[in-house]
């Protein structure tokens, strides 16, 4: 059941992601040079992005990315996210479930990540806190210094996918209250001084 593909644009290598195991798929078309390996994303995992020449493994739960260091050893550095709760959740709210990692993807110098938070899992917490995030690097993802952009994306929607674009970034969000309600692509762009 693969839930995200991505395209190593240096190699040519494909990756997909089987959500529920953790087992990442590479092939160079399909039926060909395959091979699996499991990632330590401890639950469920909904994505996988290219950052720098590496692959990364977004693991949701857990609030997780994971990096493959190196595919045929199955070698990864695993980054959890700072987490408060010490909770994992399928979708949830900052402070009920800690982040529950939808995607992340690197752009222009900046990590940005995205969190399954709904009014359904949020248990009566704020679940427009922290569900849009940016931080420098994976350490600054680890101690928590990053910087809410949840104000950017309409209260009430979920933020989902990000995909890079030339010199813009593209989140995908939706309502999972109310699907079909408010569902839009939103393009950032950074303003150049």
């Amino acid at each position: 059941r693969p839930h995200d593909i991505v395209l190593d644009p240096a190699t040519g290598w494909i990756y997909a992601i089987n959500p529920n195991s953790g087992q990442v798929f590479r092939f160079s078309a399909i039926g060909e040079n395959e091979s699996v390996i499991t990632v330590p994303v401890q639950g469920y995992a909904r994505a996988l992005t290219f950052a720098n020449g590496r692959l990364y493994a977004i693991g949701s739960a857990k609030g997780r990315i994971v990096e493959i260091v190196d595919w045929d050893k199955a070698t990864f550095k695993v980054y959890d996210s700072f987490d408060p709760t010490r909770r994992n959740g399928p979708a949830g709210s900052w402070t009920k479930t800690g982040l529950v990692l939808n995607d992340a993807e690197f752009f222009e110098g900046f990590w940005y990540a995205t969190s399954y938070f709904t009014k359904a899992y949020a248990g009566g917490t704020d679940f427009d806190e922290h569900k849009f995030i940016r931080f420098k690097t994976l350490d600054d993802f680890v101690g928590g210094k990053w910087t809410d952009l949840s104000g950017l994306v309409p209260a009430g929607m979920t933020p989902y996918y990000l995909t890079v674009k030339a010199d813009k970034l593209y989140l995908a969000i939706f309502n999972h209250q109310s699907p079909g309600k408010g569902d839009a692509i939103l393009q950032f762009s950074l303003k150049r001084r």
